[in-house]
């Protein structure tokens, strides 16, 4: 047994059908029109049988015309005539008198044979795709739409590529919210080789509704973007994402690079840096506000934009090898060699941002070793001094040594030597603190220039320089302090 909606297999004596819910009737639902057609159809068919009865026993009464007339007046001979007549006559008289020997249950079977007739042509029609298309059609506009739903689906499963069909039944599983059954139907129409632009942009517009209600944006980002319809794509195209653009090409690069990124949308980024064989994640998943700053080793980058349904964009990656070239070594102004005379060793660079280095033992100087500030002054005997420049991105110079032998021995050093110039000028008066405040305000700083020989002995040349925003200026003004006594006196070139 089958039901005669959905066409599902039910036991037998079902009342209700658990596929579409409708109640089984032994008798079919008929049409209205089609329950008159039929009720005038049998009425006929028993009136003419019925009538046929009717004229049997009428026939019955009608007396030959022999009895009526006068017996007496008759002649003894009959015409010609009058034998046609009685031969019409007797023949009539032998067919009444066969339907008035018709049995009544010969007449219960005539009618019986007409309905069964009538219902096997009724259940031929109601069993018709017609029929069933027109009930599916009724039932939509009542909002029956479970018996709609049935009868449409057993219409599309004989016609599963009818497109005036699924456009039908789209529309009753929409109304009726059945909207994971619509999304089968919706796929089934955009495929349709006969569905209209019309038709599917219609289809897009239910499903990007359902989607929506559901907040299901990508879903729906992905239904428009695989639409390729210009029409769904512009009336959507909030649902889109726009891919960041990275201004910067990937490559290699031999100074730091600013990173900057643009979109319309919110941008996210990822940073990583390799460098010296350490891995610093410097960003991950946040928000990008500012360019970035690339200074020295490998960069990854991976880069996405969001919209406001919160949906991203394609993922852009982007790979940067900034090789900073090492230091130049730095350059010293003494070589290998003994020395009789006092002797400043000066370091020179090119660079300010570096930072030097050095040590006086013959060690390989390091970030802990001492800071080439100024000239050193060399000590009596034999000094091996190493230098080491070193910039902003840790990046180091070969090291560079010179070995110095120093015969002349002095017994006040280049730090007594300034402290004793220092007092000697708080005395004078021209400085009031031991900073090399002036009494004016000014700042008043000493430079060693190096050495000259006053007398039997060498002494420390000191400069008077002026200090305005960190910068000297020296005034040439110039003081000797004997590397001997520490006597002092201002000295003439």
């Amino acid at each position: 047994m089958k039901c005669p909606w959905c066409n599902a297999e039910l036991k037998d004596g079902t009342v209700l059908c658990a596929t579409c819910g409708n109640e089984i009737n032994m008798v079919p639902d008929f049409d209205p029109e089609i329950e008159d057609q039929c009720r005038v159809t049998i009425e006929t068919m028993t009136k003419d049988i019925f009538s046929s009865d009717e004229k049997a026993k009428k026939s019955e009464s009608i007396k030959p015309v022999s009895e009526v007339k006068d017996k007496s007046d008759m002649t003894a001979q009959e015409s010609s005539q009058e034998k046609l007549n009685k031969a019409d006559n007797d023949s009539l008289n032998k067919e009444n008198a066969t339907k008035k020997n018709i049995p009544i249950f010969v007449l219960f079977i005539f009618i019986f044979a007409a309905l069964l007739i009538a219902a096997i042509v009724i259940l031929i029609f109601v069993s018709s795709d017609s029929y069933k298309l027109s009930q599916a059609q009724k039932a939509y506009q009542k909002a029956e739409y479970d018996k709609s739903k049935g009868l449409y689906q057993v219409l599309i499963e004989k016609e599963p590529e009818n497109i005036e069909l699924l456009e039908a039944y789209s529309y009753v599983l929409f109304e009726a919210k059945y909207y994971k059954d619509y999304e089968n139907v919706f796929y089934s129409i955009i495929d349709n080789p006969d569905a209209t632009e019309e038709l599917k942009e219609q289809a897009y517009e239910r499903m990007i509704y359902i989607y929506s209600g559901d907040k299901e944006y990508m879903k729906i980002h992905d239904l428009i973007v695989a639409s390729q319809n210009s029409v769904i794509l512009d009336k959507y195209k909030d649902y889109l994402t726009i891919d960041p653009e990275v201004m910067l090409a990937p490559g290699i690069y031999d100074l730091p690079q600013m990173l900057t990124i643009t979109c319309s949308d919110e941008i996210y980024y990822t940073l990583i840096n390799e460098f010296n064989g350490e891995t610093v994640e410097i960003a991950r998943d946040e928000v990008y506000r500012l360019p970035l700053l690339l200074e020295i080793g490998t960069y990854k980058l991976t880069v996405y934009s969001k919209n406001k349904y919160d949906i991203k964009s394609n993922f852009v990656e982007a790979e940067y090898d900034i090789e900073i070239a090492a230091p130049i070594d730095p350059e010293v102004s003494l070589v290998d060699g003994t020395y009789i005379s006092p002797q400043l060793l000066e370091v020179f660079y090119d660079d300010e941002a570096l930072t030097i280095y050095f040590t006086s033992d013959g060690s390989v100087p390091g970030n802990t070793s001492q800071i080439y500030n100024g000239s050193i002054v060399v000590p009596f005997g034999i000094t091996k001094y190493s230098f080491v420049a070193e910039n902003e991105y840790g990046l180091k110079s070969n090291v560079v040594t010179v070995c110095v032998d120093m015969q002349y021995e002095y017994s006040v050093q280049p730090g007594t030597a300034k402290d004793l110039l220092i007092t000697y000028l708080l005395d004078k008066g021209t400085i009031v603190s031991y900073e090399g405040v002036m009494p004016d305000g000014g700042m008043l700083s000493l430079v060693l220039k190096g050495f000259e020989p006053v007398g039997e002995n060498y002494c420390y040349i000191f400069e008077e320089a002026m200090e305005v925003d960190g910068i000297l200026s020296c005034i040439d003004v110039k003081y000797s302090v004997d590397m001997i006594t520490g006597e002092i006196a201002k000295f003439e070139d």
